[in-house]
């Protein structure tokens, strides 16, 4: 895409300098058939020039949204990456699991948290381990000692 915008700016800039190559034509030829030519040549010009100038216009108001959809990409990655920070994965009995931080006793399960969602375990059954067993509703996975 850069390179389309390069080359559609060194095409207005090749018609602004032939439409003043034209102008200058007319002022120096006067009246006459050569000095209406020229005059007809320098509105066609122009009006290329003004199409070029909309095409340039639609490009960067693109470049412009791609921007902004990247930067709120990047900003949503940003969220996300700290928002995981606070959290860790712990081995309870044979399986998995995501706590938080600063409150290790919620279970969330650790396949919908990898795929970007925050499910709490659903406790099913109590073992002599402490965790016993837990559902998530999400997924249907069944995290437990055993």
């Amino acid at each position: 895409m850069d390179t389309e915008i390069l080359t559609t700016a060194t095409g207005l800039m090749s018609a602004i300098k032939a439409t003043l190559e034209v102008a200058r034509t007319v002022l120096a030829k006067g009246k006459g058939r050569t000095a209406e030519k020229a005059a007809e040549e320098a509105l066609g010009l122009i009006v290329e020039l003004q199409t070029g100038i909309l095409q340039l216009q639609e490009k960067v108001f693109g470049l412009q949204e791609e921007n902004s959809q990247l930067r709120a990409q990047v900003r949503q990655h940003q969220k996300g990456t700290a928002d995981r920070e606070r959290y860790e994965l712990r081995n309870v009995g044979q399986s998995v699991v995501v706590v938080a931080k600063e409150n290790p006793d919620v279970y969330l399960c650790a396949t919908c948290f990898e795929a970007g969602a925050k499910v709490y375990l659903s406790k099913l059954g109590h073992s002599f381990r402490g965790m016993g067993t837990h559902s998530c509703p999400k997924c249907r996975g069944i995290i437990g000692a055993r």
